[in-house]
């Protein structure tokens, strides 16, 4: 279990800095997006959180069948992705 924690907390890090460039980004008056699925912990870390309230920020959940991903014999998936973004045009 300390092996799971540890390799979680060097997840963090990165999360933290992927957060930071984001924050950046927005701050130059850049577009942004980033995704991750909807399911992962990502979202439940504060950075994650924070990046939702980001000036001009949009939510936006899509199921990767619903845009043509497919299991190893053709059906469709269902799985879900989160997508934090600052321009309608990509949402």
């Amino acid at each position: 279990m300390e092996e799971l924690e540890a390799m979680r907390e060097l997840q963090r890090l990165l999360l933290r800095w992927t957060c930071q460039q984001i924050k950046k980004q927005a701050e130059r008056g850049n577009y942004l997006i980033f995704e991750s699925s909807q399911r992962c912990r990502i979202w439940d870390e504060a950075c994650g959180a924070e990046l939702s309230e980001l000036p001009g920020a949009q939510v936006v959940v899509a199921d990767a069948g619903a845009f043509g991903a497919v299991d190893p014999d053709g059906f469709p998936i269902i799985k879900t992705h989160k997508f934090i973004l600052n321009n309608s045009n990509m949402a």
